[in-house]
């Protein structure tokens, strides 16, 4: 396994993972690289670009794309890209004790907007009633 997330760790690898192949040319070699270890042939469970974020919040952000991607790879989960970005709609779950089921009955309603509901699960026919 080897593991290089940055561009010099990279070439260095690289450099490394060369020359293990030169000595042991049976050995297969995965992990985590950038362009040059693939092109040296590791067999990538992680790319390098994936990985570049700097501050441990953004990395955060990061961890299900990474956990993810082993499975991705192995075709055990398939990624499905989206026309466009879902709107930034916030809005609190919570309510007081003295108003309960107000933000909930908000929520409802927010929800059977259509174009909220589309942007959430994509077009969905609504039922009539029973």
């Amino acid at each position: 396994m080897v593991s290089a997330g940055e561009a010099s760790g990279d070439y260095y690898a690289a450099l490394l993972l060369e020359e293990l192949r030169r000595r042991w040319p049976e050995t297969e070699f995965f992990g985590c690289g950038g362009a040059h270890l693939r092109a040296a042939g590791l067999r990538t469970v992680v790319r390098a670009e994936d990985l570049a974020v700097v501050g441990i919040i953004e990395v955060i952000g990061h961890l299900p794309r990474i956990w993810a991607e082993p499975y991705l790879a192995s075709g055990a989960l398939v990624e499905k890209q989206t026309l466009a970005a879902k709107p930034n709609d916030n809005f609190m779950v919570a309510w007081p004790k003295a108003e309960q089921g107000k933000s909930l009955k908000w929520f409802i309603q927010h929800l059977a907007q259509p174009h909220v509901r589309q942007s959430l699960i994509g077009p969905v026919p609504m039922r009539g009633p029973a």
